[in-house]
């Protein structure tokens, strides 16, 4: 297109179109531009997505995956293997404390991960039958963390416990074949020496072996609800020494275990 200035040397008339051609050059890159930024700002992605529940499908279209949030305010991730079996699980409660499960393939939780509300970890792994076989756990006594593994029965009974403090204390108990029943203890405290103690079913007859702190003596001591009644052991000049208590304690069955302290 071209613009004729009839009024105008030819000089001037050179000089008006060129410039009226650099002024539309200009303009139609401006435009080019402009709308090739809004073409950018669509094709884009976007970088936040809001929804309540998201599910995610396979080839074939079943659910795979399912994230949202439940009615009752709590956040959680379900997941599901080929044959549409949920198989694993997150949540996190709106009251506190996230928690995180494993199934087997007949949907019977085996794993089950959590910190509970009280900010304390638990870890629990479960049998076929979806009993609990083993726990793990670090809870707040007081000023201090214990942790503690428990080895339970098919009635979900302690068998075997291992406890650590922050203080100091570490033990091990070994129960019977019933969780009220004879158990047997292997440790220390920050209260008490080094010590093993067998107790029966009643709790009220002990033997402990291990050293003595009140009389420091090192032996063997029987024990029932009134008290020592044999020790045998060495005393504190490192002398062997066999002890019956005086005066006697009323009758009250066989000489068992009782703890030391």
């Amino acid at each position: 297109m071209f613009v004729e200035f009839p009024n105008q040397p030819p000089r001037s008339r050179f000089l008006a179109k060129l410039s009226l051609m650099l002024r539309s050059a200009f303009l139609t890159a401006l435009i080019s531009l402009l709308m090739g930024s809004r073409s950018d700002d669509k094709s884009a992605p976007a970088r936040e997505l809001e929804a309540q529940r998201f599910v995610v499908k396979d080839a074939a279209g079943r659910a795979r995956s399912v994230f949202g949030v439940g009615p009752e305010g709590s956040v959680s991730l379900e997941l599901f293997d080929a044959r549409g079996v949920a198989r694993g699980w997150m949540t996190a409660p709106e009251k506190g404390g996230v928690a995180f499960s494993l199934a087997d393939e007949n949907q019977t939780v085996r794993l089950w991960l959590c910190i509970d509300s009280k900010q304390e970890p638990y870890i629990i792994l479960r049998g076929a039958d979806g009993t609990r076989r083993l726990m793990l756990t670090c809870e707040r006594d007081g000023a201090e963390d214990v942790a503690s593994i428990h080895l339970l029965n098919k009635k979900e009974e302690d068998q075997l416990v291992l406890v650590a403090g922050s203080d100091g204390k570490a033990y091990l108990q070994a129960y019977g074949a019933q969780a009220n029943g004879s158990y047997v203890t292997v440790g220390t405290d920050d209260k008490s020496p080094p010590r093993i103690e067998i107790r029966d079913p009643s709790q009220q007859r002990v033997v402990v072996l291990g050293e003595m702190a009140a009389a420091s003596n090192f032996g063997l001591t029987l024990r029932d609800a009134n008290g020592p009644r044999i020790t045998l052991g060495f005393n504190g000049s490192g002398k062997p020494s066999l002890q019956f208590p005086s005066p006697p304690p009323k009758p009250n069955g066989h000489p068992s275990l009782v703890s030391t302290k």
